[in-house]
């Protein structure tokens, strides 16, 4: 159990690593220190960020920060500022422009990975390219057109000449001082949503990842270890899904409050087995109504979707909850609201303790 739980934080920390910007910037979020990850809190990154201008920013690697930031102002580049990243906690960064060559460069700070820098690129045709100085191995995928070029120790200029030779399908998109804060935020939201469709890391990156330096895992191991990713990076989908519905609708927040924890969401990605434990979960089911939900299967080719479909429909009965909507993003998926009141579950407070007291 101890190996699956550090390979759980390795592939919460995996992101951080490798530090890309966009569909260039994909951060995994590492919020809490190993004692909460071994117990198995906060294992999957954020599907969305904000980045909020810091004045005065404390870095914990001073030295290396300023050696950077003399290299990309030498190399052309114009700093853009300092900002933190408060989904990612003790993540900072500062940004630079080069609006000549039409690029980008973001150096981080963080206080469980090695301080590193990226040179960015987009280009016309929505492909990108990412230098980065830092040397970690390839374990996780990447979206398709988004390669990333790692170079251990290599300098702004090195970095800035590594692109320029990448070959390039269509012009640079131009970089503007004034786009880079919306441009990262909808970057990272891009790879996440990439990510988030795909079911979170795949089995086999979990494998890579866990494997690497020679290390071998068991089919148990690798099993154990993945359930345990997919399933909060799933909760973290539908944390988002709900968001993101709550934006699209312009709820008003005294609205939200009566309503919000009735709220969840059914993504598209979720499997059969995850959707009838999100039903038990939200509505508290029988087990006749469990049975009865378990009666309706997925067919080949059909989604998440499709089987809450056939349930609003009844063909488990009449559950307590109705459709509110449906979002796009990150992952297509269904609102829900719970029709289940406080009376019921009241009611089934009352049973429980009267089972104890007789029981005793």
């Amino acid at each position: 159990m101890l190996l699956v739980l550090k390979i759980i934080l390795v592939i919460v920390l995996i992101g951080f690593a490798v530090v890309v910007i966009g569909v260039w910037w994909f951060i995994n979020r590492v919020k809490t220190a190993l004692k909460e990850a071994l117990s198995g809190a906060n294992l999957a990154p954020p599907c969305r960020i904000t980045l909020q201008p810091e004045s005065h920013p404390e870095w914990r690697n001073a030295e290396k920060m300023k050696q950077y930031s003399d290299d990309f102002t030498a190399n052309g580049f114009t700093s853009l500022g300092a900002f933190q990243v408060p989904e990612v906690s003790g993540l900072k960064i500062e940004a630079f422009v080069n609006e000549a060559e039409s690029l980008f460069g973001v150096t981080y700070d963080h206080e469980k990975i090695p301080t590193s820098f990226n040179v960015v690129c987009r280009y016309e045709d929505g492909s990108d390219l990412t230098v980065t100085d830092l040397n970690e191995p390839a374990t996780l995928d990447r979206p398709p057109n988004s390669p990333i070029i790692r170079l251990a120790g290599i300098d702004v200029k090195g970095a800035v000449d590594a692109a320029a030779k990448h070959p390039a399908t269509a012009p640079r998109l131009p970089a503007k001082a004034a786009d880079f804060v919306s441009r990262f935020e909808l970057a990272f939201a891009q790879e996440a949503d990439w990510r988030m469709r795909r079911g979170g890391p795949t089995r086999e990156e979990v494998r890579r990842r866990a494997e690497l330096g020679g290390k071998t895992i068991s089919e148990e191991k690798l099993y154990e270890a993945h359930a345990s990713i997919r399933s909060a990076w799933m909760m973290q989908l539908q944390v988002t899904n709900v968001n993101q519905y709550k934006i699209d609708q312009n709820i008003a927040q005294a609205e939200w409050k009566k309503m919000e924890y009735r709220v969840f969401a059914i993504p598209m990605v979720l499997t059969e087995k995850e959707v009838y434990e999100q039903l038990e979960a939200n509505l508290g089911l029988e087990e006749k109504q469990m049975v009865e939900l378990r009666k309706i299967k997925l067919a080949p080719g059909q989604t998440a979707l499709d089987l809450i479909n056939e349930v609003l429909a009844g063909k488990a009965g009449q559950l307590p909850m109705k459709r509110l909507g449906s979002v796009k993003e990150p992952v297509p998926a269904e609102i829900l609201l719970s029709e289940v009141t406080e009376d019921d579950s009241d009611d089934d407070s009352d049973e429980s303790e009267e089972e104890a007291q007789h029981k005793a």
